[in-house]
């Protein structure tokens, strides 16, 4: 029980604060960077998984940081499944997706989704290399994916990442049918009070 808590806190705290939006470009994505829980600290875990799965399930979550280097502002807003589904193992224990936004001087603005547990499937040769996104009551949409430059298998950036934010911001939810190795595709769905502001 203990190994499958912690393995969900490490998994949302990689969403929020780590290569998943942090780090992760399409020039360099690197997974060492992700921020490690002490397994000794289960009871202080846990009250931080809590934490932040009850602030991203409220809604759009925004941050920014500044670049030490160039001095530049990286704009983020981040949101998280309001749902969980349930792979085989290993990836047993309940999976959310993840929805980052990001702006940066060097890239502009990108979209990327990530998986807390489980490997998407993103392969232009059998046709899985897009999701499929309805925001609101509005027609299904499909949108392309990108793998990282080190092929991570949690993370994809979605293209047309200008028509994902101009939707985004007048949606109350948002729903995206991914597909996962192994699994077939499921739907994720994020509900928000308040539509994206961007």
């Amino acid at each position: 029980m203990k190994k499958s808590i912690l393995g969900i806190i490490c998994a949302i705290l990689a969403i929020a604060f780590t290569n998943s939006c942090n780090n992760a470009t399409k020039a360099n994505t690197n997974k060492n960077d992700t921020i490690a829980v002490d397994s000794a600290n289960t009871n202080d875990s846990t009250a931080i998984y809590d934490s932040l799965n009850n602030e991203f399930k409220k809604g759009w979550v925004y941050k920014s940081e500044v670049d030490e280097m160039d001095g530049s502002t990286t704009k983020k807003a981040i949101i998280e499944s309001s749902n969980a589904v349930e792979f085989d193992f290993p990836y047993n224990g309940g999976s959310t997706l993840g929805i980052c936004i990001r702006k940066t001087k060097k890239y502009g603005n990108e979209v990327m989704i990530s998986i807390s547990n489980g490997q998407f499937i993103s392969n232009e040769y059998n046709g899985t290399n897009y999701v499929t996104v309805r925001f609101d009551n509005n027609a299904p949409i499909k949108f392309s994916t990108v793998e990282p430059s080190d092929y991570s298998s949690d993370l994809l950036f979605l293209e047309n990442s200008k028509k994902f934010i101009k939707l985004a911001k007048n949606a109350k939810t948002i729903k995206i049918e991914a597909p996962f190795f192994n699994e077939g595709s499921y739907v994720f769905t994020f509900d928000t009070n308040k539509p994206l502001v961007w």
